[in-house]
């Protein structure tokens, strides 16, 4: 029978939460200790394979896990709005795509198939790896590189418009009866 105090809510729940919490952190952990060489030949192997899948986008996201898992074992939750919360992760991932395509824009120009230029990633370096290879091949094979990176760039600086400007006038009618009822 599990322990049920009414007071201080459920305690398997609570135990479970800190126990996923803490292994999101050490998880997090291990994968920035490999990333930075210092866990010897295990490590690089791991570095090898994050690098490979994630590029160098792996530190940010080893950071990122050890504080989801921090707000995880604490019982913390994101407070912004989930609109806001995915505006501002499509910031990210187009910035981030579009740094792939910068740096991977070699690799595009210099291998002639999609598989060639999927596998030249995961061996060498970029930003994103692998994983925004499969996106970024298609947005160079469509435009070319540099139409890439311009179109990219000009999306980011739409979406931040919407995303940063706090006027009124990009709300939606029914936002804006919602702001003045509060």
């Amino acid at each position: 029978m599990a322990h049920d105090d009414r007071r201080y809510g459920n305690y398997d729940s609570r135990a479970n939460r800190i126990a996923g919490g803490i292994l999101i952190i050490i998880v997090s952990l291990l994968c920035f200790l490999s990333l930075v060489n210092a866990l010897g030949g295990v490590g690089r192997m791991i570095s090898s394979f994050l690098i490979g899948v994630f590029g160098y986008a792996s530190f940010a996201y080893s950071i990122v896990g050890t504080f989801i898992g921090v707000m995880v074992t604490f019982g913390k939750r994101v407070t912004l709005p989930l609109n806001k919360t995915l505006k501002y992760l499509s910031l990210f991932y187009i910035a981030l795509l579009a740094l792939h395509v910068w740096f991977s824009k070699d690799y595009f120009l210099t291998t002639s198939s999609y598989g060639a230029y999927l596998k030249a990633l995961y061996n060498g370096e970029s930003a994103a790896g692998l994983l925004y290879g499969i996106v970024a091949w298609l947005f160079m094979k469509v435009l070319t590189p540099a139409y890439s990176i311009v179109a990219l760039i000009l999306l980011f600086a739409v979406l931040s418009i919407f995303t940063v400007c706090a006027c009124e006038s990009f709300a939606l009618p029914h936002e804006i009866n919602q702001n003045q009822s509060e």
